[in-house]
């Protein structure tokens, strides 16, 4: 389980396998990608480009590969077994420079295929891939990647797009230039092969298998595969650190949106209570104001209202009845949102009179008075029965509502 995660990050769901090879004297390109599923590669895609700009039309960008180079520039050799893998080549090539060349030796039980190319040509073929955003893993030179499927195809002549191999109980024997192109068709498992992609296709085998490097590019090889890791670890982790950091920030907001939703209700419910304390104290302030004024008219009032009344009343004659003396009326209607407002300097006396002379003297009377500056009769309504209302306004002196 864990493996099967580290090599899907590694390399995803995609693999690939390109044979860069000479066919008519013109460089060509073939490509196989697969998908692997539980342990299988399935949906096979086989495609043909003469040019390498070619293959971003149809292998995505930053795609891994295994490159199996067949060039011209290739040179291949065949002789008898030997074991050792330096001597091989020293045998088959003399006098090689192992530092302007690379090599791969091909070990049966009979005998040994050494093919070696130069290392700017195998560069140059390299570059031109990853300038095209392909990513190569490894390389091999020959028909080397063949090999893993040699006991699969279970045939005495293999061709390929480059090369005629001969093979005797599953183990390749002999080969030779295809110059005439032969071609064929190879069943595996379910699959049929077209023979100018069996050694891309190689190339896809060599993600799974094991197969010891007969080489002296394991190391570049190696190189490369782990710059790949680390490109693919890169670019996924970035990936995955922006989408957990957009994560986090999500969370954050729901958090800070609960918390600020949390913070405004708070706020809402201090605002509202501050609001009912400040009414509070209004109709608290408002309430004292009309309790100050009420008191401030009962004791100024109090003695003066005595002194009125009885100074009235004295002057009163027998054919006038009181219904009421009012000292300092409102003038209007008490309302609770509404502040006091009545006249100081005025005194209001509604009652009845049967004698309309004598009403007249006492109004006379009353507007001689030193603490009088006005007394003026509102109202007076005689009725049938000789018995009048009236109503009469008496405006005391400026001296007096100082006093």
């Amino acid at each position: 389980m864990i493996s099967n995660i580290k090599t899907y990050w590694n390399y995803g769901q995609i693999y690939c396998g390109i044979e860069v090879t000479t066919c008519e004297g013109k460089q060509k390109r073939f490509a196989v990608t697969a998908k692997k599923k539980k342990e299988e590669f399935i949906d096979f895609i086989y495609n043909e480009f003469s040019e390498t700009s070619n293959l971003s039309d149809k292998i995505v960008n930053n795609q891994h590969c295994f490159v199996s180079i067949t060039t011209n520039k290739v040179l291949i050799k065949e002789i008898g077994f030997v074991q050792d893998k330096q001597k091989a080549v020293s045998m088959a090539f003399p006098g090689l420079s192992l530092t302007e060349f690379y090599y791969e030796v091909i070990f049966t039980k009979t005998n040994c295929f050494v093919a070696v190319c130069r290392k700017e040509e195998v560069h140059l073929i390299l570059k031109e891939l990853e300038k095209h955003k392909i990513d190569v893993i490894g390389f091999q030179l020959g028909f080397s990647a063949i090999i893993n499927l040699i006991p699969l195809l279970k045939q005495e002549r293999i061709y390929s797009a480059s090369y005629d191999l001969s093979c005797i109980e599953n183990q390749l024997n002999s080969f030779s230039q295809n110059k005439e192109q032969l071609s064929s068709h190879y069943q595996i498992d379910d699959s049929a092969v077209a023979s100018n992609y069996l050694i891309a296709l190689s190339g896809i085998f060599n993600y799974v298998t094991n197969r010891g490097s007969n080489s002296n590019f394991e190391e570049e090889n190696n190189t490369s595969k782990t710059l790949q890791k680390q490109k693919t670890f890169f670019r996924k982790g970035v990936f995955f650190a922006v989408g957990i950091l957009l994560l986090l920030l999500l969370i954050n907001f729901f958090v800070f949106n609960s918390n600020f939703n949390r913070l405004q209700v708070k706020q809402e419910e201090v605002q509202l209570l501050k609001n009912q304390q400040e009414n509070y104290l209004t109709k608290s302030a408002s309430l004292e104001k009309k309790e100050q004024v009420v008191n401030n008219i009962l004791t100024s009032g109090s003695s003066k209202t005595s002194f009125y009344i009885n100074r009235v009343v004295a002057y009163k004659p027998n054919s006038i009845l009181f219904n009421s003396i009012v000292y300092q009326p409102l003038k209007k209607a008490i309302r609770p949102d509404k502040s006091i407002d009545f006249n100081k300097n005025k005194i209001i006396i509604n009652g009845k009179s049967n004698d309309q002379a004598a009403f007249s003297s006492w109004i006379e009377a009353l507007e001689i008075l030193d603490w009088t500056s006005e007394v003026s009769v509102t109202n007076y309504a005689a009725s049938k029965t000789n018995l009048a209302n009236f109503e009469i306004s008496i405006t005391l002196s400026k001296n007096e509502t100082k006093q």
